[in-house]
C-alpha cells in the first residue's frame, strides 16, 4: 500500500468513526517536514505523519514532530489506519461522535 492509499484509508476511517472531527490534508511545498495531517477532536490537537509499515520518517519530519511535542502539541509517526484511530480515541477520551 501507498501512502496516499494509506492517507485515503485513514480519511475515510475518521469521518465515519469521528464525524464532528476536522482534519486537514497538510500540504507546503515551501517548507520539508510538516505532517501530513492536522486532527482536532473534542478540543484535543493531533498531528500525523503516515508512513508505510517499515518505512520510517525522514530526519527532517522527525525533528518537526520533536518540535511540535516540545511546544506541548500531539504529533505522531503511525502507519496504519488501526494506529490513527486508536491515538484519537486514547487523546480524546471518546470513541466514535
Amino acid at each position: 500500500m501507498s501512502e496516499l492509499e494509506l492517507k485515503r484509508k485513514v480519511l475515510k476511517a475518521i469521518h465515519r468513526e469521528f464525524p464532528k472531527a476536522w482534519v486537514w490534508k497538510i500540504s507546503d511545498r515551501w517548507y520539508k517536514g510538516i505532517p501530513d495531517l492536522f486532527i482536532i477532536h473534542n478540543g484535543i490537537h493531533i498531528f500525523v505523519e503516515l508512513k508505510i509499515p517499515g518505512e520510517g520518517p525522514k530526519k527532517i519530519q522527525e525533528n518537526t514532530l520533536r518540535r511540535i511535542n516540545d511546544a506541548g502539541g500531539n504529533a505522531y509517526v503511525c502507519d496504519s489506519v488501526e494506529n490513527v484511530m486508536r491515538i484519537i480515541k486514547l487523546l480524546s477520551g471518546k470513541g466514535g461522535d
